[in-house]
């Protein structure tokens, strides 16, 4: 379940200095419980570099996502893909005007 991969990157030492690992488990337990589960895709097309990654961009294309976020770079690298791939600092930024 990707929400338990999500718990497991962010409990990295690496996001300590962002987020204590209580915050880490309030904050995935706050997703899953408003979060609309998908179905798994059931075709998954070759886009990305990593054929790993291909299952992200399916998934997100079959839950109509409005934009799938990701700090992997070889989503990010993807141009004109739909739904966009943004970072998560370019996600959580205000929309300028």
């Amino acid at each position: 379940m990707l929400l338990d991969e999500l718990t497991e990157t962010l409990l990295r030492p690496k996001f300590r200095r962002w987020a204590s690992e209580d915050d880490v488990v309030v904050f995935v337990e706050m997703l899953r419980l408003s979060a609309v589960m998908a179905d798994d895709p059931s075709e998954v097309e070759p886009i990305s570099r990593d054929p790993n990654d291909d299952y992200l961009i399916a998934l997100a294309r079959g839950a109509l996502a409005h934009v799938l976020v990701s700090s992997d770079g070889d989503l990010t690298s993807i141009v004109g893909n739909e739904p966009p791939i943004v970072t998560p600092r370019s996600f959580l930024s205000p929309i300028s005007a």
